[in-house]
């Protein structure tokens, strides 16, 4: 319900009034959905940047150092099988990488990057 809220009073326009109507609940209930929304914001797990930024340049490029050679291998042996698949994104956690975003896509030969990997 809170996006819905948020979407229809800050984007849309609608009055409180209207929102509520539309959605079968108080006006109370919507005015106070933004202030919910705020505080999920609030309380959620930190950004990727604020992570980065907490273990310094240094812890970064420990980690990324340290799981680099395991990780082209599995690339290697499986998903690139030689060919550059697109662009992986690290994403950290209490000084491990606990995630990788893939955009499978991505040329990489616009960025320099040789159209082939030797193994």
């Amino acid at each position: 319900m809170i996006r819905a809220v948020l979407i229809l009073r800050e984007v849309l326009s609608f009055s409180a009034a209207e929102v509520a109507a539309q959605l079968d609940t108080s006006t109370a209930s919507v005015n106070s959905a933004p202030q919910r929304a705020r505080k999920a914001i609030d309380s959620a797990a930190p950004t990727q940047q604020t992570v980065l930024r907490d273990l310094g340049d240094e812890a970064v490029s420990a980690i990324v150092t340290r799981g680099r050679d395991e990780i082209r291998a599995f690339l290697l042996r499986g998903p690139l099988e030689s060919v550059p698949g697109g662009l992986g994104v690290l994403t950290i956690r209490s000084g491990h990488v606990a995630d990788v975003t893939a955009f499978l896509d991505a040329d990489l030969t616009r960025f320099g990057r040789p159209p082939s990997i030797s193994p």
